[in-house]
Parts: structure tokens; C-alpha cells; sequence
């Protein structure tokens, strides 16, 4: 089945002008000036992510948009794949200790394979990946460890336990945004090598700002536990 050439329109061999968009149509017996084409138009994927909104975002919501970029790039994935697969489930998993390392492995497993389907080569490791989530995991661990044993569960943490607990989370925050940016920099390389696609930026979504007024609210609590520690 031929397409229009201008707006991609399927279109009948006997037909001379486009039913989308009223194009002449050339065929082999005419003169006509618009010929037919035997694709349509490239499909737009709204998938890519610059690295700079990747490191702001993260910067801005404290580290939290890695709950929503583990919610979206899944989507892209179950949406570009059509596979079985549940973005918002395997973005809350990374609240379950352990788990979410199983979780953190097949995510990147899954698009690694997707590439070297595709042909595409790629730098992603999922031993590394899960290597640095439990990194991740470990200093947010020991961050609430230091709040909670020094007076953070009483609301009066001290100065000490207030600048140990803040470097811990800022190492933390650091780790896994270099990781984020990491993945999201081979994705985005690899949508954008696909033949019969046109890979453009995604919009910001509302998850995107209620994680970055999350990270508001989280930077305030910081800074006050370090401007005002208990005595």
C-alpha cells in the first residue's frame, strides 16, 4: 500500500489526489509533481532526555527523580517494545531494600538487550549499575542511621549528626545521578540511532515538578537542620 508523501496518508493506486491533504499524486502513467511513497512518515518518539535537565532535575528534587525516571523510561520501553510491563510497580520497588536491586538489574538488562537487538552498541553494565545502586542504597542508610541516632527522631538533631547526615546524602545524591545520567546518555544515543523513527525531546511531565517541589521541601529541611542544630 503506497502513502502520500506529504502528510503519510495511505492512499489507493487509483487515486490522484491525497483524501488527508488534497496532494496531487504522481503516478506511473502521469506528470504530477507530488510522487507516492511506499513508507509513511518516521514516527516520533518523544523519548529523548538531555543530560543537562537529567543532572538539574536531580539536583532540584534531591535526588528523588530517580523514582520518576524509573517510572518513565520504563514506559518508553513497554510503549516502544509493546511488552508486558508496569512502569509505576517497577518505580516503587526502589522503596523495597534488596529487591529494588533486582529490579535496578532487569531495567537496565532489559534495554542492553533491546540495543544489541537493534545492533546498537552500548556501554551499560548491569553488574556496575546494581554495584552502584547498593552504593546508593547503603549511604541513604547510613544517613537516617546518623539522623535517628542523634536526636533526628525527636526533631532536634545535632550539629555534628546534622553535617554527617547531609554528607552522606549529598555522596549519595551524587552517586546516582552520575548513574541516571550514565543510562540516560546511552538511550538517548540509542533512540536516536533508530531508522524509522524521529527521536525528539519528552516534555516535562507534573511528575517531574511535584518530585522537584518534593526536593524543595527536602533541601529547606536540610539547610535548617545545619542552620539551626540543637544545642
Amino acid at each position: 500500500m503506497p502513502f502520500c508523501s506529504k502528510c503519510g496518508a495511505e492512499v489507493l493506486s487509483s487515486h490522484r489526489y491525497c483524501r488527508g491533504c488534497g496532494t496531487a499524486l504522481l503516478h506511473a502513467t502521469d506528470t504530477q509533481t507530488a510522487p507516492l511513497t511506499t513508507e509513511a512518515t518516521a514516527q516520533t518518539l518523544p523519548y529523548q532526555i538531555p543530560l543537562t535537565r537529567v543532572l538539574l532535575m536531580m539536583v532540584l528534587s534531591y535526588g528523588s527523580y530517580l523514582f520518576y525516571w524509573f517510572y518513565l523510561t520504563w514506559k518508553q520501553y513497554r510503549d516502544h517494545t509493546q511488552a508486558e510491563a508496569y512502569p509505576i510497580w517497577h518505580a516503587l520497588t526502589l522503596f523495597v531494600p534488596i529487591y529494588s536491586l533486582f529490579r535496578t538489574y532487569a531495567h537496565v538488562r532489559s534495554f542492553k538487550e533491546l540495543m544489541l537487538k537493534e545492533g546498537h552498541t552500548s556501554n551499560l553494565s548491569t553488574g556496575g549499575t546494581v554495584l552502584l545502586m547498593f552504593v546508593y542504597w547503603v549511604l541513604g542508610m547510613i544517613g537516617l542511621a546518623i539522623g535517628w541516632g542523634n536526636g533526628g527522631l525527636s526533631g532536634e538533631l545535632t550539629q555534628g549528626a546534622a553535617i554527617g547526615s547531609t554528607v552522606t546524602g549529598l555522596i549519595s545524591i551524587a552517586v546516582v545521578t552520575w548513574l541516571v545520567m550514565h543510562v540516560q546518555g546511552n538511550l538517548n544515543q540509542y533512540w536516536g540511532s533508530l531508522e524509522k523513527v524521529k527521536a525528539v525531546m519528552a516534555n516535562v511531565g507534573i511528575g517531574e515538578v511535584f518530585f522537584v517541589l518534593l526536593g524543595f521541601a527536602s533541601w529547606g529541611l536540610t539547610l535548617e537542620s545545619l542552620v539551626s542544630p540543637a544545642v
